[in-house]
């Protein structure tokens, strides 16, 4: 029994579930994807992500009968400097599902420009890290309005 609690402990604190980024080979940029099951209507689900949306300050926010875009973008100290991460959000919906997409992440440096995370050259893997830590924050964020309905 203390050797699969002890296994139990070892998967779920490797990251074996965690939440990361992945190269789609397609596409050839990084994204992330969240597919969660809903019992609500498409058109409620719908208003409800549109109010959401709103309260967390997303940007451009483009509507249509199944599928909402959007950008935003989050902050992070390096060496003092505030950069920018900002990114694309889809949301698709289904009957009885929907699907979060985060993708085309861009790095920002106020005096040196904006760089796509695919075109990074060195420290590529600390930006992908970065983003996978916050990206629970992000779909908690979301989730957390949803609670609100």
């Amino acid at each position: 029994m203390k050797k699969f609690i002890l296994l139990v402990l070892v998967v779920f604190s490797s990251g074996v579930f965690a939440q990361e980024l992945i190269l789609n080979s397609e596409t050839k940029i990084y994204e992330y994807e969240y597919i969660k099951e809903s019992s609500e209507t498409i058109e409620f689900l719908t208003s409800s992500f549109e109010s959401k949306l709103n309260d967390l300050n997303y940007k451009d926010v483009i509507f249509s009968t199944d599928k909402i875009t959007s950008q935003s973008f989050f902050t992070k100290l390096i060496m003092g400097t505030p950069m920018e991460i900002r990114y694309n959000l889809t949301i698709d919906f289904k009957e009885g599902k929907y699907k979060v997409l985060f993708n085309k992440f861009i790095i920002e440096d106020k005096r040196f420009g904006s760089v796509p995370l695919e075109d990074i050259k060195s420290a590529k893997k600390k930006w992908i890290k970065t983003i996978n830590e916050k990206l629970p924050d992000l779909i908690a964020a979301l989730e957390s309005k949803a609670k609100d309905w």
